[in-house]
């Protein structure tokens, strides 16, 4: 098959979607079809694409703006016979809809991310439900929820959802020898937005550190709410308390969670959380590393009350007791990690998961 991908984020953007992707279209090309990306990553060394392709099999066109990835998608449809389209957001996946037939367009739902103005949600929201729904061939879903909101409130035919989540990479496995210091640190990794909850994080730091003399709170990332952190904390950061990173390489971020005592995964209870699995469940439990979590449904679809310590999302203060009782208990940090370990050998990697969507 000849597959056609239309503005994500890519090689070499290790973001977590980009990182998704990446393993998924490198499985597509391991079994023999073709693949092309159009993106909007950027780099300087065009060496690195030729380099890539020699390797893969994949053909990257990068695009900074819409108009000129419309162009590139245009030329690309006149002049290749495409199997397979596939769009990751919404306004491409609009546009697609109107160049090509239903058996050919399909969309990978990243999440469900509605526009903040209340005229354009709501449009978007009916081109989805009177439009799209009966102009896809297919849409490949991160968690079971993104399944239940289409079909429930957006018309879509739950013979046309596939359950495609974001795997974890066994190709890849942390090899870090974890040097415990005698500190416990409480880690929150990712990228810094506010609708991961990082603000809750922060408004809770002392809380945190007030549980002993010896913890530490670590923020391993860049993003919206870096500078907001920064600011914040600034007392504590340069008294040692917290340490916040900014955007690290990948061999860097593993390093710095490997510290970890508790990995924090803070989400409300929305549509875009619900829709979508982290990335950073999987490193965490890569790195034997106990969760503390919010009992969003996404999540419980990976860890259970067995696996990590779940408190309500609606109550965010309610994080600081789950992280005390893992303080210096070492008995439910290895009850935690051995279950969640347990719970990842069912779960499919991204090569099980490249195959499913093939």
């Amino acid at each position: 098959m000849k597959i056609l991908s239309v503005n994500n984020a890519y090689y070499p953007d290790k973001g977590g979607f980009s990182f998704r992707t990446q393993r998924i279209f490198e499985t597509y090309s391991k079994n023999g079809h073709e693949v092309t990306v159009i993106t909007p990553s950027i780099i300087t060394d065009e060496t690195i694409d030729h380099q890539y392709k020699s390797l893969t099999n994949i053909t990257i066109h990068r695009k900074t703006n819409k108009l000129s990835t419309f162009f590139t998608f245009r030329r690309l449809l006149k002049k290749e016979k495409y199997d397979y389209v596939i769009t990751h957001n919404f306004f491409w996946w609009l546009v697609s809809s109107f160049f090509l037939k239903k058996d050919r367009l399909i969309h990978e739902v990243h999440s469900l991310k509605f526009y903040k103005s209340f005229i354009l949600k709501n449009f978007q929201k009916y081109i989805l439900k009177k439009w799209l729904s009966n102009r896809t061939s297919c849409c490949f879903v991160l968690s079971q929820q993104a399944k239940k909101i289409l079909v429930n409130h957006f018309n879509f035919s739950p013979e046309v959802i596939v359950f495609s989540p974001n795997g974890y990479d066994n190709t890849n496995k942390p090899v870090i020898n974890k040097t415990r210091s005698n500190k416990f640190i409480i880690g929150y990794a990712g990228t810094l937005h506010e609708w991961q909850g990082v603000k809750n994080i922060i408004e809770n730091v002392d809380k945190l550190l007030n549980i002993g003399s010896d913890v530490r709170v670590h923020f391993i990332g860049g993003g919206p709410l870096l500078s907001l952190i920064k600011s914040k904390l600034s007392s504590n950061i340069r008294e040692g308390k917290v340490f916040v990173s900014g955007y690290v390489d990948n061999s860097i971020y593993h390093q710095y969670i490997s510290e970890f005592s508790v990995f924090l995964i803070r989400r409300d209870s929305t549509t875009l959380n619900n829709s979508a699995i982290p990335l950073k469940i999987f490193d965490a439990i890569k790195n034997n590393i106990p969760v503390v979590m919010s009992d969003l449904m996404a999540l419980r679809e990976v860890l259970d009350e067995n696996s990590a310590l779940l408190y309500d999302s609606s109550k965010p203060e309610k994080i600081v007791k789950k992280c005390e009782l893992l303080y210096n208990n070492r008995s439910l940090q290895s009850k935690l990690i051995n279950n969640a370990n347990l719970k990842l050998k069912k779960w499919p990697t991204f090569e099980d998961v490249g195959i499913k969507q093939l």
